[in-house]
Formats: C-alpha cells, structure tokens, sequence
C-alpha cells in the first residue's frame, strides 16, 4: 500500500505492473529493500507530494491460509469443487508451521465458512542443530548446504530427511544416516501396522 504523508490518499498495489505505472519505475524484484525507495506522484496533483510505501507488512500467513480458497479461485469460480473438498482430510507439515499455517488456516475458515479447515494432521519433528536449538536463520546455527551436499552427498541427506516424521530428537552429525537407520526403519515399520 502506498500512502500520502496526511493518509489521505491510499493506493493498493494489486500487481507489478501497477506499481510500474504509477511510479515510472522498473520493479525486478518485491522484497522491501528493493521496493522503499519507490514514490508514486499524488493523483491530487504535484502540489499534493508523494505516495510512500507503508512500513507494515501484512502477514504472508494470510496468504499462505487462504490457500484452499485461492487456488481455486473460489468463490469466484469452482464452487461446487470447493464445496466437495472443504475440509481437507489431512495436512501436513513440520512442528515449526503451528503458530503460522496451521493457525492461519483454521482461523480463516472457521471466520469464513464456520467450520475447520483440515479433519486431520500430521505435524513433523525438526532436525536440530548440534546446540540442541532448532536451526535457524536468525541465530545462523545451521550447516553450510553446499558443504553438507559436497561432505556427506545427496542419497545420504534426502535420506536422513525421514528422522523429521520421527520428531524432534536428532541433532546434525557429521554422519547423520548412520545414527538415523535404526530409528527410520522402526518409524516405518509402525507406519506399516498402523496403515495396513
């Protein structure tokens, strides 16, 4: 949203190409840092200054719980189809999406159609950094990717990606599939009884 300095004219930028023609600036990219600078003259006229970006960002949760609704296009189109598939047998995710997909998905459909929005879920654990914490960005405790990829291969990653439905009890080792196999094939195994 782009605002005059008063609030009293507020544009809604639905699209790049709005944004494009409004400012006079080319845009390759929406990440803040690259959009701030952006000004888009008043529609009042040049006496009137210029319309900024505000500095709130609207949740992307909110966009990530109207997904059911948004793929489809619906209400607007598919409304028998959504009917049908609303709510969903199950989702799935890791133990980090509580307090965003999952929350956000049952928040917008119970406010929108007075009903949950999944029957069931599954919720994976996280692979932990050798600290304990759950790796991170912000506190930068993870391991180098490309170094992991290159020391320890691919087959060997992707496999060890099977300890997350396993929970939240491994930390990053140097050789991780080794520790995991017993777990991962006791994992499967219950699997196995539990849907056969």
């Amino acid at each position: 949203m782009w605002i005059s300095k008063e609030g009293v004219e507020v544009i809604v930028m639905d699209s790049v190409e709005k944004l494009e023609k409004l400012s006079g600036a080319k845009v390759f990219d929406l990440h803040r840092q690259n959009i701030d600078h952006i000004t888009v003259p008043s529609t009042r006229g040049p006496e009137f200054g210029v319309l900024r970006r505000i500095d709130d960002v609207f949740d992307c949760w909110f966009a990530s719980g109207s997904m059911p609704y948004a793929y489809i296009h619906y209400p607007f189109e598919n409304v028998e189809l959504f009917e049908k598939k609303i709510p969903g047998l199950f989702v799935a995710e890791g133990l980090d999406q509580t307090r965003g997909w999952f929350y956000t998905l049952m928040v917008l459909s119970i406010a929108l159609l007075g009903a949950p929005a999944f029957r069931n879920l599954i919720c994976s654990g996280l692979v932990l950094a050798k600290d304990g914490k759950k790796m991170s960005k912000r506190l930068k405790n993870y391991p180098s990717p490309m170094k992991s990829l290159m020391t320890t291969g691919l087959s060997k990653m992707s496999f060890s990606h099977g300890i997350m439905h396993i929970g939240s009890l491994f930390r990053m080792q140097k050789d991780l599939s080794v520790k995991v196999v017993p777990y991962l094939l006791k994992f499967l195994d219950n699997l196995t009884n539990v849907y056969m």
